[in-house]
C-alpha cells in the first residue's frame, strides 16, 4: 500500500493502480486501496469505471456500512471531476449527500468546505469544519481550510489563530503564503484603525512594516495597497496595485478586481469601467462573480452621482434602475436620497435616509445628511 501511494504521488499511475487492485483482490474492504484507486480514476475522469469498482466492492464485501462508505467515496471522487469542470453546484450536491453517508470523512468535509468557500459561502464552510476540528485538533488540512474560510469573511486574527494550530515545520509553501497574506491584512486593518483614532503616525509606521514583510506575496501586497488609500496616500496605493497587476505572470482576476476597487475609491471611474468590463467577460468562479458584481454596483452608484451633479436627473434615475432590481441596500438608498434632494424632492430624500438610519443608526455620515 505504501509503495502504491508513493507511486501515485510520483505519477507512476499504472504501477500504483496495479498495486491497489492487488490489495483489493486480497482484502475487498481495504479503505486505503479503495480510495487510492478511485483517486487515480478520478484524475482521468473515468466515472464509469469508478461506479463499476463500487459495485464490485459492494458485491464482494456486502453490508450496509460498506455500501454507504463506498458510495460516499465515489461521490467524493465524482465531485472532484465536476469541480474541475467548473460545476461547483453539482459538486456541492454530491458532497452533501456523501457527508450524510459518511460524516466521519475528513476528506469529504474538507472538499465540501472548499466548494462552499468558492461559491461565496465561507460562513457555511466555517460551521462545517468547526465540530470536526473540535473532535480532531490534529487535522491540519482542516485548520488550513478553516483559516481560508475565516479570511474570506475578513476575520484576519481568527484566520491567523487557525494557522497557528499547524506546526511551523509542517506548513507548506501555500500555507506560508496564505499566513503572510492574513498577517498583512490584519496589520493593514490595524493601521487604518490607528489612523482613524488620530494616530496617523503609528498607522503609517505599522503599514510600512507590513509592506516590507509582504514583499513577494501579491495577496499581501494588495491588502497593503488598499490600506495606503485608506490612509490618505492614494497615489502610493494605486502605484503599488498597478505594479502588482503588471507583474503578474498570468492575468489575476483577484488583483484586477482589487485595482478596480481602488480606482473607484479615488474617483478614477473611466479606467475602473474598462477593467470591470473586461472582468465581466471572463469566466469567473461564484465568489469572483460576487466580488465583480459588487464593484459594478459601486461603479453604477458613483456614475449616477456624476450624472446628478451635472443636473441630468432622469439619466441618473435610469442608471440606478438595474441596481434597484438587485434589491435595496444603504448605499443605494443614499444615492437615491441625494438624487431626490438635488431634484427638489427633500421629503422623499428624508424618507430614504430615515430607512437607512434604522438599519445603521450609528452612521455619522447618514446622520449629517439627515440634518
Amino acid at each position: 500500500m505504501l509503495l502504491s501511494d508513493l507511486q501515485a504521488e510520483r505519477g507512476q499511475t499504472a504501477l500504483a493502480e496495479r498495486g491497489y487492485r492487488g490489495v483489493l483482490s486480497r482484502h475487498p474492504g481495504h479503505e486505503g486501496a479503495f480510495r487510492g484507486l478511485l483517486g487515480l480514476m478520478a484524475k482521468d475522469g473515468r466515472i464509469a469505471e469508478m461506479r463499476a469498482l463500487v459495485a464490485e466492492l459492494q458485491a464482494r464485501a456486502g453490508g450496509e456500512g460498506a455500501s454507504a462508505q463506498a458510495r460516499a467515496v465515489l461521490m467524493l471522487r465524482e465531485s472532484e471531476v465536476l469541480a474541475a469542470a467548473g460545476d461547483d453546484a453539482g459538486a456541492a450536491a454530491l458532497l452533501e449527500d456523501a457527508l450524510v453517508r459518511d460524516p466521519d470523512s475528513h476528506a469529504i468535509r474538507a472538499a465540501l468546505a472548499q466548494v462552499y468557500q468558492r461559491t461565496g459561502r465561507p460562513q457555511a464552510a466555517v460551521g462545517l469544519l468547526g465540530s470536526a476540528l473540535d473532535a480532531d485538533a490534529q487535522w491540519q488540512a482542516g485548520w488550513f481550510t478553516q483559516a481560508q474560510a475565516l479570511a474570506a469573511q475578513k476575520r484576519w486574527l481568527e484566520a491567523l489563530y487557525a494557522m497557528e494550530k499547524i506546526p511551523p515545520g509542517e506548513r507548506d509553501d501555500a500555507m506560508a503564503a496564505e499566513q503572510n497574506r492574513f498577517w498583512a491584512n490584519a496589520r493593514a486593518e490595524r493601521a487604518v484603525a490607528l489612523a482613524g483614532d488620530g494616530k496617523a503616525g503609528e498607522g503609517v509606521a505599522l503599514l510600512m512594516e507590513a509592506e516590507r514583510i509582504a514583499q513577494g506575496n501579491p495577496g499581501a501586497m494588495a491588502a497593503v495597497a488598499s490600506a495606503w488609500v485608506d490612509l490618505g496616500q492614494p497615489a502610493r496605493g494605486l502605484a503599488m496595485a498597478r505594479r502588482l497587476v503588471s507583474s503578474a505572470p498570468e492575468p489575476d482576476i483577484s488583483l484586477q478586481a482589487t485595482y478596480a476597487g481602488l480606482l473607484l475609491r479615488v474617483g478614477e471611474t473611466d479606467e475602473a469601467a474598462l477593467i470591470l468590463q473586461h472582468l465581466s467577460e471572463q469566466p469567473l468562479s461564484d465568489a469572483q462573480t460576487t466580488e465583480v458584481n459588487a464593484l459594478i454596483r459601486a461603479y453604477t452608484l458613483r456614475y449616477a452621482d456624476t450624472l446628478r451633479e451635472q443636473g441630468r436627473y432622469a439619466e441618473a434615475f435610469d442608471a440606478l434602475r438595474p441596481v434597484m432590481q438587485d434589491g435595496p441596500d444603504p448605499a443605494l438608498y443614499m444615492a437615491l436620497a441625494r438624487l431626490h434632494l438635488s431634484a427638489g424632492d427633500p421629503q422623499e430624500a428624508q424618507k430614504l435616509v430615515g430607512a437607512v438610519l434604522k438599519a445603521e443608526p450609528r452612521s455619522l455620515e447618514h446622520r449629517l445628511f439627515a440634518a
